[in-house]
């Protein structure tokens, strides 16, 4: 089995002092994680993928979180081979 990907913490703080075309003070914050799982064996694979993110913004002016980012999904393929290059497969999608 391998497996591979990242995770990822992003955040920013904007300030806006003596500005005169206005702006408005804020901070954000995202959260992301991207894996591979990969399996294989004789003349089987299965291949995953896991994309997932959230991310909230918070502004000086209003008195709740907005939501930025929201995202899930899983991707599956199960192959198994048949001649050559050729497989029979299976997919699955979920989002």
């Amino acid at each position: 089995m391998k497996r591979k990907g990242n995770l990822i913490f992003l955040f920013n703080q904007s300030n806006f002092n003596n500005w005169l075309a206005g702006g408005e003070n804020n901070m954000s914050g995202n959260v992301g994680v991207n894996y591979d799982f990969n399996y294989k064996k004789n003349d089987l694979t299965w291949d995953n993928k896991v994309i997932a993110s959230y991310g909230l913004l918070q502004t000086k002016n209003s008195d709740f979180q907005k939501k930025t980012d929201d995202r899930f999904e899983f991707n599956s393929v199960l192959g198994k081979k048949a001649v050559g290059y050729w497989y029979y497969s299976f997919f699955l999608n979920f989002f």
